[in-house]
């Protein structure tokens, strides 16, 4: 997948490690969280959450429905979009789950997290606390679902499945 907001290959893999780093605080029994490319999905008891890094410094100002970061417009209508198609996927696997785009702010300042136009706005230091702090929406075995349906396997599958089972017997 491209990524969503411009960035220079080398900064996006540091935001994304930055960002898998900072989202491996939460529990490990209640949180889940699956890299890629251009973002990470955090499925956890709080919900789930496409969270897509920014690496534009400066200080973030938000002008009714306009984001600015050091000056330059940060569109969020790409992350809506990757969203939706995330929402559909995990549709098509029998995960109907709502799901939460958040833009984290790997290098720029910003207030509180907010949300604009749908579209959560947290800087890195408080990415963890976030998802944490919200009401529990989920229960962990459905959590899991949603990561096996993005192809991360969880402790204990190999004990789960038939298949794995019966080539332990041959």
């Amino acid at each position: 997948m491209p990524p969503l907001l411009p960035t220079s290959e080398p900064d996006r893999g540091e935001a994304i490690a930055r960002i898998v780093k900072e989202t491996g605080r939460l529990d490990a029994w209640s949180f889940w969280s699956v890299p890629s490319a251009g973002d990470v999905v955090v499925a956890g008891t709080t919900g789930v959450f496409l969270v897509v890094p920014d690496t534009h410094e400066g200080f973030l100002e938000v002008t009714g429905r306009r984001v600015r970061i050091g000056g330059e417009r940060i569109g969020l209508r790409s992350l809506r979009a990757a969203t939706s198609r995330l929402r559909d996927r995990l549709g098509s696997g029998a995960v109907g789950v709502d799901l939460e785009p958040v833009l984290c702010l790997t290098r720029a300042s910003a207030g509180a997290p907010r949300t604009v136009r749908g579209v959560r706005i947290v800087t890195l230091a408080a990415l963890a606390a976030d998802i944490a702090r919200r009401e529990k929406v989920m229960q962990p075995a459905r959590a899991q679902r949603v990561v096996r349906t993005l192809g991360m396997t969880v402790s204990g599958d190999q004990r789960r499945h038939p298949a794995v089972l019966g080539r332990q017997a041959r």
